[in-house]
């Protein structure tokens, strides 16, 4: 049986008692592949979809109410996709690979809907998405000639996301090395810079005047000794 019988061919008159055979064959044709049909697409479709869906018999008429319903929830899907092309931005969370193809897969389903989305748009997009640190890289892509393509895109983004984690890597050595240089002066740090040969001179004065007043308290206790002695 042709099952799409019901849905390219219009209901055939009802049948009255001078019907002809052919006609009669023709009627009971068109009946069962409707009921099979009706059947098979209600099957086929989710519940809250078929109880959106007036019913009266028809399998044609059926299959008309679906494709409404898909051509309103189309042009809801299609501002959702688009609105999602332009607000999501990249977070360095993930590879940057993955982002680019996120909004490659958008704007393919926006294509597959009818909304045309060309390379360069989504190259520019793209770009566009990209935090701060990817400065450089679209400064270079402004003041190129020629165009990118979405591979070319790629490529370029993904070795610019190999430099910016060294970069990264490298910052937090120089911190690190930083703040156990804070912890941990060097001999010179705790050297007081005032401290000059000057006041090195004095010091020496100081020690040695020190060292000739002890001698001389020496001498001194000595030579009693001495005289307790004698005595």
């Amino acid at each position: 049986m042709d099952l799409d019988f019901a849905l390219t061919e219009q209901k055939p008159d009802e049948l009255t008692t001078t019907s002809t055979a052919d006609e009669k064959a023709r009627y009971e044709k068109w009946m069962k592949a409707n009921k099979l049909s009706l059947m098979i697409m209600k099957r086929s479709i989710s519940d809250h979809i078929k109880g959106a869906i007036k019913d009266n018999g028809n399998a044609k008429d059926f299959l008309s109410a679906i494709g409404q319903k898909f051509l309103v929830s189309d042009k809801a899907d299609i501002g959702s996709l688009i609105d999602s092309l332009s607000t999501i931005k990249y977070d360095l969370v993930g590879s940057v690979r993955d982002h680019i193809m996120k909004l490659v897969n958008i704007a393919t389903k926006l294509n597959n809907l009818g909304v045309t989305i060309t390379d360069d748009f989504l190259v520019h997009q793209s770009l566009m998405s990209l935090p701060e640190q990817f400065n450089q890289l679209k400064t270079t892509y402004n003041a190129e000639n020629d165009k990118w393509s979405v591979d070319e895109l790629i490529t370029v983004c993904v070795v610019e996301e190999g430099r910016i984690q060294k970069e990264k890597v490298e910052s937090v050595v120089n911190f690190v090395s930083l703040s156990r240089s804070a912890d941990y002066p060097s001999y010179k740090e705790k050297v007081d810079p005032n401290f000059t040969k000057r006041n090195m001179i004095i010091l020496i004065i100081q020690v040695v005047i020190v060292v000739i007043l002890i001698s001389l308290v020496l001498t001194k206790v000595s030579l009693i000794i001495l005289l307790v002695l004698k005595l």
